[in-house]
């Protein structure tokens, strides 16, 4: 056999080996594609938004408010939960990203949805977390985001807008935020940021409608790792850990009870699902 007969066998081996690898692959149903597309939509409609105004104490002491901040710097949030596994992964990657950018105008925030503060430093010393952290105790600036799952990551440009939103952990965080980072850092040292007042005024204004996350019953520990593996079953694509519908009130409280019982997470997913027709991820 030639050599290019050669490689054309090879070729077409190749391209045979992949046909069978994605006819195996299970495909989305509706009800995925939905949600999904349903989220995208929603990431969409937050960029360009005025980022909602708020106060947080730090861990480490001192307090942070988004308005002392908008137009001098450029501002990243990264809502996080120490039982989440994804943000423990990409931490490591948050905090080379903030100390390669500790001399610029750049500030990167960490806001954790647990309850416990003593939990939350524990956690940020044990991944060695180089980024000022606070607590959103009863959860409060998550809902004012949005924020339905863990992590989710937004970037607040010169303006005091939303210029990124995004869900899922990060890999390379330079890579990921430097397309946006040069411009907006050029802006910030021409003195093109926006005034507090402006800012304070713009944001008062801004309309929100259909994209904040409503109050709810907040879970904790393997409860709460439970509740992210699976979404509520009203249609709204939120997993159960952010709903906060009727649905997901009652589902919440039979899941503690079953955690509370030691079953294991295969038998309450199993049970949540008979009785509620929930969707794991």
């Amino acid at each position: 056999m030639t050599t290019r007969a050669t490689v054309l066998v090879s070729l077409l081996l190749a391209i045979g080996l992949v046909g069978i690898h994605q006819a195996s692959k299970e495909m989305p149903d509706s009800s995925m594609i939905n949600r999904f597309s349903k989220k995208a939509r929603r990431h969409l409609r937050w960029r360009g938004k005025y980022a909602p105004d708020f106060e947080l104490g730090l861990i480490n002491g001192g307090t942070f408010r988004l308005a002392d901040a908008a137009g001098n710097k450029i501002v990243i949030l990264n809502f996080f939960a120490t039982w989440c596994r994804p943000c423990k992964s990409e931490m490591p990657e948050l905090s080379k990203f903030a100390l390669n950018h500790r001399n610029d105008p750049v500030v990167l925030l960490g806001i954790s949805g647990d309850d416990d503060e003593g939990q939350v430093s524990e956690f940020v010393g044990a991944q060695k977390v180089a980024f000022p952290v606070g607590v959103d105790s009863g959860g409060a600036i998550r809902r004012k985001y949005g924020v339905d799952s863990y992590p989710t990551t937004l970037l607040i440009d010169p303006k005091g807008k939303i210029a990124l939103y995004e869900t899922g952990a990060i890999s390379n965080a330079d890579v990921f935020f430097e397309h946006m980072l040069s411009p907006l850092l050029s802006d910030i040292r021409r003195g093109e940021g926006i005034g507090r007042e402006e800012y304070i005024a713009g944001q008062r204004h801004e309309t929100y409608l259909g994209l904040l996350t409503q109050g709810g019953t907040q879970l904790h520990g393997r409860a709460a790792e439970i509740a992210e593996k699976i979404y509520c079953p009203c249609g709204r694509g939120r997993r159960l850990a952010m709903c906060s519908c009727p649905v997901a009130t009652r589902m919440k409280k039979d899941l503690v009870q079953a955690v509370q019982e030691e079953k294991d997470d295969k038998m309450v997913i199993q049970e949540l699902s008979r009785k509620y027709s929930v969707v794991k991820e």
